[in-house]
């Protein structure tokens, strides 16, 4: 394996860059179209079997071998997602370093890509990592890069209708994608995938009817999702249950709003109560947070009986230590006190 040059950029935007590479000082001319920020155009689709679209790096900072200037036949290559402040990114590193490691005679190549500011990336390089109290620059062993004017993310990412980091794309032997997700999970997924490639065992056609059905189940969920944020910003209940009725978070969200938002309008405490039976009935009645509002909601309603029944369930199926254990106590006192003698 090729050795890994580091280059660490001094911190001004007033002085001309000043690169170290190995022992070497090297002066190298500012580059002012660093800072200019390309003109947008609609990000084109991309799935598996296309030709993977070539890659605009604005900074190389970290190389492993030599920088890639266009995708090679033969050659297998991963285009990785990420940014400082990605939790799982950061925890991914040192495996993605292990298989950089493991399938460097195989032309394999590891380019991280994140859009974030080549100052905080290098400076993230040299910061202490908490789990392992190695320096972050110390577990890497791939090619490390910022692309701030986000070309590579509009190309690859944002035309793969990817949502969240870590992000990776195989890219095969012949130059077109071959795998698209997560790199983490679900874990051995993507390190499977990775070896098929490389060992010319890979099913592309599977791999692509897979990704597309789970792109469009993601489509649907979003659509699903946007709609069921306008109907509660609308407080347009009805709706928004008959969208949410096996979605027993969402169906609670509803009812809790309905009862105890002081800002709602639309006060319909018959969706309300359908909404929190139903969140109950999906959990079997377990769950103390939805048993606490259907209890809030037979109260609003006035129905001081049924109150008492269920936030007595709630603070029996309530986690001691729990944050929502004294609210629920505090309510369940506040309901016995009102009912008096009928307690």
């Amino acid at each position: 394996m090729k050795p890994i040059t580091l280059a660490v950029v001094a911190l001004t935007l007033c002085t001309a860059s000043t690169v170290v590479a190995q022992d070497k000082l090297i002066k190298i001319k500012p580059n002012y179209q660093d800072n200019q920020v390309k003109q947008e155009t609609k990000a084109k689709s991309l799935t598996i079997g296309d030709k993977a679209p070539a890659i605009d790096i604005t900074h190389w900072v970290k190389v492993a071998g030599e920088k890639v200037e266009e995708f090679e036949a033969g050659k297998v290559y991963v285009v990785e997602f990420w940014a400082t402040w990605c939790g799982p990114c950061v925890r991914a590193m040192p495996h993605l370093s292990e298989l950089q490691e493991k399938y460097a005679d195989y032309d394999v190549k590891f380019i991280s890509v994140s859009e974030e500011s080549l100052e905080k990336v290098v400076s993230f390089l040299f910061q202490e990592n908490k789990k392992d109290g190695k320096i972050q620059n110390d577990r890497i062993a791939y090619t490390l890069t910022t692309d701030p004017d986000k070309s590579v993310k509009k190309d690859y990412f944002l035309a793969a209708g990817q949502t969240g980091i870590p992000s990776a794309f195989i890219i095969g032997k012949d130059t077109r994608i071959e795998w698209i997700g997560n790199p983490g999970y679900p874990i051995g997924e993507f390190d499977a995938a990775l070896e098929a490639v490389v060992k010319d065992t890979w099913d592309r056609e599977e791999s692509k009817t897979k990704f597309e059905a789970a792109m469009a189940k993601q489509r649907k969920a979003t659509s699903q999702r946007q709609k069921f944020t306008e109907a509660m910003k609308d407080e347009e209940w009805a709706p928004a249950v008959e969208m949410s009725w096996d979605n027993a978070n969402a169906l609670n969200t509803i009812a809790w709003r309905i009862a105890d938002s002081a800002d709602v309008k639309n006060r319909d405490f018959k969706v309300a109560l359908k909404a929190a039976k139903r969140a109950n009935e999906l959990t079997e009645e377990k769950n103390a947070a939805y048993l606490d509002t259907l209890a809030r909601v037979y109260y609003e309603t006035g129905n001081l009986k049924e109150a008492l029944i269920w936030q007595r369930k709630a603070a029996e199926a309530v986690l001691e230590g729990s944050p929502m254990a004294d609210g629920i106590l505090e309510y369940l006192k506040k309901y016995v006190k009102e009912a008096g003698s009928d307690a």
